[in-house]
């Protein structure tokens, strides 16, 4: 007979703090854990909660993006990312091993809508100017 205890969906979403669907959506691009499905509940390990604890320090706390998680599990494998050490992971060793920014990966595109609404934010903000500067032009003429 199996010590192996299983959770559902419903309570590792409530011993993780998410949302099932961000559970479900978790399980589609991190492909590495495998929820037992019976009469279509899913039922997770403890390898499988470890996994998603860990997926989500790097994703919440630490800001990795989904792609940067995927690089560091792709680097140093499933097994070491799960037990990974939280001191050496914030030693920048460790991020210069893995050649992976920690904080605020994005995406190529991300980063084009990003430049296109500062430039037009700060056309914006040179116009607010101008019209302030007219403002008190005309304040101090009258």
């Amino acid at each position: 007979m199996t010590d192996i205890k299983y959770k559902n969906i419903s309570e590792v979403a409530e011993t993780l703090n998410i949302k099932n669907h961000t559970l479900r959506f978790w399980e589609k691009k991190f492909p590495y854990f495998n929820p037992k499905k019976i009469n279509g509940v899913r039922y997770y390990s403890e390898k499988d909660i470890s996994y998603l604890k860990q997926i989500q320090v790097h994703l919440k706390e630490k800001g990795y993006t989904i792609k940067g998680v995927s690089n560091i599990i792709k680097t140093i494998g499933i097994e070491s990312f799960r037990n990974i050490d939280m001191d050496l992971e914030n030693s920048e060793e460790l991020s210069q091993k893995l050649e992976l920014p920690v904080l605020n990966e994005v995406e190529d595109n991300q980063a084009e809508s990003i430049t296109a609404f500062n430039d037009t934010l700060n056309k914006k903000t040179e116009k607010i100017q101008d019209i302030i500067h007219k403002l008190k032009k005309i304040r101090d003429a009258l």
